[in-house]
Order: C-alpha cells, then sequence, then structure tokens
C-alpha cells in the first residue's frame, strides 16, 4: 500500500480534492424534520483528511465552510457528487 493508499477514503476520495454537488441537498435535523437550509446543486465541497473516529464518514469542508460528514461508500458519492477536474 502507498501512501495515498492509506490516505484515500474507501469511496476512493483523497483528502485535497474537491466534489460538485450533482443534485439540491436538503438538510434535515436529527429527527428528519427539514431545517430550511438546502445546498444547491453545482456547490463546490472540499474532502479532509479521514478522522480515526469515525471510520465509515467521508469528511467534507462545504462551500460556506462548515465540515459535513457524508457515507464513505462508492454508491453513495457517485450518486450526490463528482469530482471538480484541477486547473
Amino acid at each position: 500500500m502507498d501512501r495515498d493508499d492509506r490516505h484515500s477514503y474507501a469511496c476512493g476520495l483523497r483528502p485535497g480534492q474537491r466534489v460538485r454537488l450533482r443534485k439540491d441537498l436538503l438538510i434535515c435535523d436529527h429527527k428528519g424534520r427539514p431545517t430550511g437550509q438546502t445546498h444547491l446543486a453545482g456547490e463546490v465541497w472540499t474532502v479532509l483528511p479521514d478522522s480515526c473516529s469515525a471510520k465509515h464518514d467521508l469528511w467534507l469542508r462545504q462551500a460556506d465552510g462548515r465540515l459535513h460528514t457524508w457515507d464513505d461508500t462508492v454508491e453513495s458519492v457517485a450518486e450526490w457528487f463528482e469530482v471538480v477536474a484541477d486547473k
């Protein structure tokens, strides 16, 4: 295993990559009720280093700077995000 593999998430993303939301994301509270906040398709988020305490979570920094976790599976990430190509 090389250095990049150890620092990649199970979904294949690596810290520092940028991803774009494919569709609008409605935010819900811990009871599943909509909060009224929506992240719009096209927002670009940044992949952060993983956390030892949350092995099944993908850590992201939202466009507004807030932290967000996501299910670290290929299926979930592919449904909601696309990788933004480096310039």
